[in-house]
């Protein structure tokens, strides 16, 4: 702890692969030693920029991640507190000189809207307590169901096996065709909408008192839950596998 503490940039990270090469160790250890463990990691990223030392707070957190249980309060959101700033960028106003690669009239700056739209839900799940802002959401996301069925993946498994990484993906409408198509685009939309119901079904401590789902709106979740495991199921590579794997989550 001494020595990382008294060590600065790139030979702070140097010490902190000692740390790694024990994590192993670390795990069987009693929860007050993993406890100072977790106070440095906790100091290591409050020093370091999150714009020159993310790799290394990726290290950390990764390391977090493997010492400590799941169930580990001081990486639990006890509160049910969101990242209201995280706001994602799309375009308002059509591109004239953008041309969508596909005959269908469904894909089309409409739904390059409705597609985004639904990360301000995302962002802020509270605000759908109103029912405009319910209907809106339950809509936006018939309509995302509705396309990424009637527009399967049809690529190869080799291709879309390849590792993939997106911390956010691009809002371009350039891209939508191709983004409706990729297995990990549709992948990291669909599961952000199970999350979303998640929440909205699950026992929240913090959650405001008027977001009471009536029964029509559970069921409509259930359903909307079931279809989206089948779709999962349909996209490459190994969909069942995938969607075993987001159940037990």
């Amino acid at each position: 702890s001494r020595g990382i503490n008294a060590e600065y940039g790139e030979r702070c990270e140097n010490v902190f692969g000692y740390v790694e090469d024990k994590s192993g160790q670390f795990v069987k250890e009693p929860t007050g030693n993993r406890n100072m463990l977790l106070r440095l990691c906790n100091d290591l990223i409050r020093r370091c920029s999150k714009s020159i030392n993310n790799h290394f707070c990726g290290r950390i957190q990764i390391i977090l991640a493997k010492i400590f249980p799941i169930t580990e309060r001081s990486g639990l959101n006890l509160q049910s507190q969101f990242n209201v700033e995280n706001v994602t960028e799309y375009s308002s106003t059509h591109d004239e000189d953008v041309a969508m690669e596909t005959d269908s009239k469904e894909i089309s700056f409409m739904f390059y809207k409705t597609l985004w739209s639904m990360q301000d839900y995302f962002r802020n799940p509270n605000q759908i307590s109103n029912d405009a802002n319910w209907k809106k959401m339950e809509d936006t996301v018939n309509e995302i169901c509705r396309i990424f069925e009637n527009y399967k993946h049809e690529g190869s498994e080799q291709v879309a096996k390849e590792e993939a990484y997106f911390a956010k993906f691009l809002t371009s409408e350039r891209l939508l065709t191709l983004q409706i198509l990729d297995s990990n685009f549709r992948r990291h939309i669909l599961v952000q909408i199970l999350t979303l119901f998640q929440y909205l079904t699950g026992d929240v401590k913090f959650r405001p008192n008027k977001l009471v789902l009536s029964e029509p709106r559970k069921f409509w979740i259930r359903d909307t839950t079931n279809n989206i495991y089948s779709i999962l199921s349909d996209t490459p590579p190994d969909g069942p596998s995938f969607v075993k794997h987001i159940k037990s989550v």
